[in-house]
């Protein structure tokens, strides 16, 4: 494949997307000329990784309308048939002392429903590292997305959305160098930095606000044996949303360890804590000589809490099983850090060498981090069985349902969902310059 051939498929891909911001063509600047650049020193492998999935659905209340307000709709059809097309590329170039790779994904969803689920989404996933020195290496990696409030709802209750009812387009980027030097063979210190910038279209339900977060880090990580690792982290994060005049500023700091238990069985455990400051400036109407006027009023709320992540995995001869429970943090398009406590579970299980089954579930409770109860806990439950025929290691077909179930702590209400789906997946072949 020649690399004028290479360009123009990347620029095909990346500009058939309507309205990608300049944050995506920043990526593709930043891609192109890497790939000048490793092509300048010889790459070892230039490649491409094509691959498409279409998926039907059909789901009786795709919105997880609550009862009480299904009530209020006066028999609305809150149920909606879709197709979900998702086109994937990856493309790259590495080499014993390199890997760049941007991972493109267009996602265009159709609906059949008096509901308003239609969009375009867009990904943009680009990665990199330098080995600089034998013991130094250099990363840099950024992400562009442009999807839906309700997109990401549907999909995944921690992309910073919260619990919405409008499909407003959502765009949000963010680029993360890091440096990791190794102190030996078992031991390396690994600093990192993260700003993401998120902004929102105008909502007619719903309200979100732009924010900003700049995060840093610093981790040590200490290999005892070839089955036995620990680490330790400490982080500080600013989540600033200008509109609203709210600063959050967190402070974590916690230790884990990996443990290897036995051949099928593998475990690792994280325990810490946080410490939150946050800062409400808001104008107060005041009477000075007379005359009404505002002064600013500063509101501070300081908290401290724990975050802990544990899982376990055991591998069966045709099959694997796995448990997580973990606490965390993390920002929300209403201005506010939520505490997401989630439980999840799978798995699998081989028939044949062409015939699987998957399980998955998990229980999340999003609540609020700060140091007052404000009453707006969810609780998110769901299952998904599913089956799969590989056809061929290029082709699988998939097919199974999903139960979802979401309770609010206020006013008691619940809103329940059945779905069925049908998913066919396709991967070309890797096509490269040469193998690696």
């Amino acid at each position: 494949m020649s690399l004028n051939f290479f360009y123009c498929w990347v620029f095909n891909k990346m500009y058939s997307v309507r309205r990608l911001t300049c944050n995506g063509c920043l990526y593709i600047s930043v891609f192109i000329v890497s790939v000048w650049w490793a092509e300048a020193i010889q790459a070892k492998e230039i490649y491409i990784l094509p691959s498409i999935n279409i998926t039907t659905k059909y789901d009786d209340n795709i919105r997880l309308v609550t009862d009480d307000r299904f009530e209020r709709l006066d028999g609305f059809d809150t149920s909606a048939y879709g197709v979900i097309t998702r086109a994937k590329a990856v493309v790259g170039v590495r080499s014993s002392r390199y890997d760049i790779a941007l991972d493109n994904q267009v996602v265009i969803n159709r609906y059949s429903s008096d509901f308003d689920l239609d969009s375009e989404d867009v990904f943009v996933n680009f990665t990199s590292s330098f080995d600089a020195t034998e013991k130094s290496r250099l990363s840099l990696s950024g992400n562009y997305t442009r999807d839906t409030t309700l997109t990401s709802e549907l999909n995944d209750n921690e992309t910073g959305t919260g619990l919405v009812q409008d499909n407003t387009t959502r765009q949000m980027w963010s680029v993360s160098p890091s440096w990791t030097y190794f102190l030996s063979n078992t031991q390396f210190l690994q600093a990192n930095y993260n700003h993401t910038e998120v902004s929102y279209d105008k909502s007619e339900i719903n309200t979100f606000f732009d924010y900003t977060i700049d995060r840093a880090s610093l981790s040590y990580s200490q290999q005892w044996l070839p089955v036995l690792r620990n680490f330790f982290n400490a982080s500080v994060m600013s989540f600033d949303v200008p509109d609203i005049r709210r600063e959050t500023i967190e402070y974590s700091i916690d230790a884990g360890v990996e443990y290897q238990i036995s051949p099928t069985w593998f475990a690792s455990l994280t325990i810490g804590g946080r410490f939150n400051n946050t800062d409400i400036t808001f104008d107060q109407p005041t009477f000075v000589n007379g005359v009404l006027t505002t002064e600013k009023v500063k509101i501070s709320d300081n908290v401290q809490g724990m975050i802990f992540s544990f899982n376990i995995d055991k591998q069966f001869e045709r099959s694997n099983a796995g448990i997580s429970y973990s606490r965390t943090t993390n920002a929300q398009g209403d201005g506010r850090l939520q505490l997401l406590d989630k439980f999840n579970a799978n798995f699998n299980h081989r028939f044949t060498q062409n015939l699987r089954f998957s399980l998955t579930g998990g229980i999340s409770v999003s609540s609020n981090s700060g140091s007052e109860d404000e009453g707006n806990d969810r609780t998110n439950y769901n299952i998904r069985p599913a089956i799969s025929w590989l056809f061929n290691r290029n082709t699988r077909l998939t097919g199974g349902y999903q139960y979802r179930k979401q309770e609010f702590e206020r006013n008691d209400e619940v809103a329940e969902s059945n779905s069925f789906f049908l998913t066919f997946d396709y991967q070309w072949d890797k096509l490269a310059t040469q193998k690696y």
